[in-house]
């Protein structure tokens, strides 16, 4: 039998836990010490599905909607980034979302977005030498 472990709170997917010897009690006591976590049988995969903590169901993550206007980026609140390239930046947005670009050399950049419950994203972004940004 399987089991997915995942967080109480989010439904974010910790763990698949399989074997033909796992029952419902073990895993209540395996994971009885981790105060945010529950377990449900089934199979599912982390990096592209949660668990909707009000029903149980299995969901697929949904991608991050974000919108880019030259430059300036709003992707979902509260959302990780990481711009490395020439220039290393990391941080979390605020309420608005909004992550704003001032470039000061030309290259190409990789930014990484994560907010879960929506898939993690990579954007490259290339910055000419009049330092104007796109997205590749």
């Amino acid at each position: 039998m399987n089991f997915i472990v995942y967080e109480k709170d989010t439904g974010r997917i910790t763990s698949i836990v399989s074997g033909v010897c796992v029952s419902a009690s073990e895993m209540e006591k395996n994971i009885s010490h981790y105060q945010n976590r529950k377990f449900i049988a089934g199979e599912a995969d982390p990096e592209r599905q949660y668990i909707c903590v009000k029903t149980l169901d299995i969901l697929n993550r949904e991608e991050m909607p974000f919108y880019f206007d030259g430059t300036r980026m709003v992707v979902p609140s509260n959302t990780r980034f990481f711009l490395y390239g020439a220039t290393e930046v990391s941080g979390v947005t605020d309420a608005s979302g909004v992550l704003e670009f001032q470039f000061e050399e030309p290259g190409s950049y990789f930014l990484d977005l994560f907010c879960f419950p929506f898939l993690s994203k990579k954007v490259e972004i290339h910055v000419d030498s009049s330092l104007q940004v796109s997205f590749v």
